[in-house]
């Protein structure tokens, strides 16, 4: 029982890594000030949350690993979060019409045209989350980025739909929140103060998980073909 609430023990650890989620959750939301920038700072957030689930770095470097990954991938970031802006406006929109169609005239078409657009924002959300991912991962350009991303949701799609369904209940559950503060509602707007960052670090162990996978195989490829040229 001391060991585990040692100063390296589990739960002191978990509980310095919700304070940094905490910490990077005020850095991310002024990085993503521009709105256009989101996409770098996804990028920036989840490189560090990474870190912080691998302990790969010391907690006073993490700042400079969240700008270094910011400044690397700024270009790819800003890209790819300009789209994944354009295309959350189209769903966002698409919702609000499809459930105010539903509330007017809940015929089968509405009802389904609602169910289909709810499923496109989970891929979508689910997509941006392994791509963003993906990128602080594996180096490449954007189409290499875009393989990836498709074949490691292929491959895993139970983990991923996970972590889709997650950062929309999280991000999407506070900003229900703030809009409409009565109960139960009210009771989770004060999660504004960790909502990305619990997300990033969310996502961090499940990406680690998957992410593992794929370098053990890559391990036991060359294990296998050092062994080959030596025979």
């Amino acid at each position: 029982m001391k060991d585990f609430f040692a100063n390296d023990g589990a739960f002191m650890t978990y509980l310095k890594r919700i304070g940094l989620a905490i910490v990077f959750n005020f850095v991310y939301i002024l990085t993503s000030v521009p709105i256009l920038t989101i996409g770098i700072s996804n990028v920036a957030l989840f490189q560090v949350m990474m870190e912080l689930v691998q302990d790969r770095k010391s907690e006073s470097s993490y700042l400079m690993v969240y700008f270094s990954a910011f400044t690397d991938n700024f270009v790819k970031g800003l890209v790819w979060g300009i789209l994944q802006v354009l295309v959350t406006v189209v769903a966002g929109f698409d919702l609000l019409f499809f459930v105010a169609n539903v509330q007017k005239d809940a015929t089968p078409i509405n009802i389904a045209s609602l169910i289909l657009t709810i499923l496109l924002i989970v891929a979508l959300v689910s997509f941006f989350n392994t791509l963003y991912m993906t990128m602080m991962h594996y180096a490449g350009g954007f189409k290499e980025e875009f393989k990836n991303t498709i074949y490691i949701v292929k491959n895993n799609k139970k983990n991923i739909l996970f972590g889709g369904l997650w950062t929309i209940l999280c991000i999407g559950g506070v900003f229900a929140s703030l809009l409409y503060r009565t109960f139960p509602w009210g009771i989770f707007s004060w999660m504004i103060i960790m909502v990305f960052g619990l997300n990033g670090l969310i996502l961090a162990y499940i990406y680690n998980k998957i992410f593992s996978l794929y370098d053990e195989e890559d391990e036991e490829e060359v294990l296998e073909t050092e062994e080959g040229l030596t025979k």
